[in-house]
């Protein structure tokens, strides 16, 4: 049960973060600290890393061992990721751009299998390959031009194909959603669609973001890539993305309006014509960026 009175100190949320889990999971292997918390600045969620010796199982398994990690915990504030030792030490070796983000923040509580020595290669392996942190969540991995280049087991066009791929059902999910008449819903998963459409031409050039608003991202890599015909057709692709990023919250949540009267509920605001329009637009993105993944990394003659 959360106490009344949550510890406020850095000192004493450490250590009730590893006080807390090793009681009730003792077999915990790792208890890492990362994010804003543990880069000493304003922070609103202390973000954990918690690294368990078997698999976390399949999604029902792992949301169930997420409520009882935040339940040992037990702050108000504090987010909760469980990964196995394999998962996680596969992910740093293959240099996953979230578990390099982890491993330069890292804080770590508790180390029964070596993770430090795994965070310490990556952290090697970041300084050896002139890899980039912008920010957190932001990277650029150096590639070769229209080459499919390896950042590690995988390749950034490992990356291209996947995100291109969770795109589409974003945008199958805005399809029918429209046809059931929730307009909003459906213009939330095209924003959706388009984000992951231009994640995908970002990891073309090795860039990866880790935000929702990224068409500003993909218009300042623009200016370092020779591009030819391609340059009007991505600003095109920025241009869709830069007007459904409003959408992200605003087709989600429920807010004050801007009277402060009354409630905005986006069911009420949102109609046939919205989705259709985001729809279309959607679309318009998505083949923009599969075209261009497809250019990106086509031989050349």
């Amino acid at each position: 049960m959360m106490d009344s009175k949550p510890p406020s100190s850095r000192e004493a949320i450490e250590s009730r973060i590893h006080d807390g889990l090793l009681a009730t999971r003792p077999d915990v292997v790792g208890i890492i600290v990362f994010g804003s918390f543990a880069r000493g600045e304003t922070w609103r969620d202390v973000d954990v890393l918690v690294v368990l010796p078997g698999p976390t199982g399949d999604t029902r398994e792992w949301a169930d061992t997420v409520l009882t990690l935040r339940n040992a915990i037990a702050l108000p504030r504090v987010e909760v990721m469980p990964y196995s030792q394999q998962g996680f030490v596969n992910g740093l070796r293959n240099h996953s751009p979230f578990l390099l983000d982890v491993a330069v923040d890292a804080i770590v509580l508790h180390d029964r299998a070596g993770l430090s020595n795994e965070i310490a290669a990556a952290k090697r392996y970041i300084q050896d390959r002139h890899i980039q942190r912008l920010r957190p969540g932001s990277w650029r991995f150096p590639v070769q031009y229209r080459r499919s280049t390896s950042l590690s087991e995988r390749s950034n066009e490992d990356y291209v194909r996947r995100w291109l791929e969770d795109a589409s059902r974003d945008a199958e999910a805005a399809g029918a959603l429209r046809s059931a008449g929730l307009h909003d819903r459906s213009v939330y998963h095209c924003q959706q669609a388009v984000e992951r459409a231009v994640k995908a031409c970002l990891a073309c050039f090795g860039s990866f973001e880790r935000t929702h608003f990224v068409a500003w991202a993909l218009r300042q890599a623009m200016a370092d890539q020779q591009l030819d015909e391609w340059a009007n057709r991505l600003m095109r692709l920025t241009a869709i993305a830069e007007r459904l990023e409003p959408h992200l919250s605003r087709a989600r949540y429920v807010i004050e309006d801007e009277t402060g009267e009354n409630l905005w509920v986006p069911a009420e605001h949102y109609f046939d014509a919205d989705s259709a329009g985001a729809l279309n637009e959607t679309r318009e993105a998505l083949q923009i960026a599969r075209e261009f993944a497809a250019w990106w990394f086509a031989p050349e003659a």
